[in-house]
């Protein structure tokens, strides 16, 4: 907000300046669904918005937006659009993200920068297989089992891998 002179009861009148503009496709089929919440347990106010749908419905694709506090501007998180059905992981201070296409995939990610970075992720099909990136970079199984759940646990968003827990 930016402080400008004008004749009033304090001398001063507070407005909002436009400081930043994106322009972005956007699907012609859902509305924008904005959030605003937490997404890096900083205690400021992040937001997203729905820019489009995918995998028939099931995958939601949002554009993240991260409120840095010491520039007082939002960053947007360019590949956030990647990685559907986001959600703030209060356990591992992560950001996951539930991909359903024909198994699931919970992806769990860091924020570097302006991008988001997968450090682990769970495969479920008939198969559980959990995967660890390591120092070089290249993901490791570290966990496989099979799967023997029934179709709610099919769907559902792990919040730990390890040890591997919903």
């Amino acid at each position: 907000m930016k402080k400008i002179w004008v004749e009033s009861k304090d001398g001063y009148f507070h407005h909002w300046e436009q400081t930043h503009c994106y322009y972005f496709d956007k699907d012609g089929i859902t509305g924008i669904n904005a959030e605003i919440s937490d997404f890096n347990s900083d205690g400021f106010k992040d937001f997203t918005y729905q820019s489009g749908i995918a995998g028939r419905g099931g995958n939601t694709i949002r554009k993240l937006f991260i409120y840095d506090p010491k520039s007082k501007e939002f960053i947007y998180i360019r590949n956030s659009d990647y990685y559907p059905n986001l959600s703030y992981n209060s356990d591992l201070k992560c950001i996951n993200s539930l991909i359903l296409t024909g198994s699931t995939t919970t992806s769990f990610l860091r924020i570097k920068g302006d991008s988001l970075d997968e450090f682990a992720r769970v495969d479920v099909s008939d198969t559980i297989v959990v995967e660890e990136k390591d120092s070089l970079g290249k993901f490791r199984m570290i966990e496989k089992r099979k799967f023997t759940g029934d179709d709610y646990d099919f769907y559902k968003i792990f919040r730990r891998y390890k040890p591997l827990e919903y």
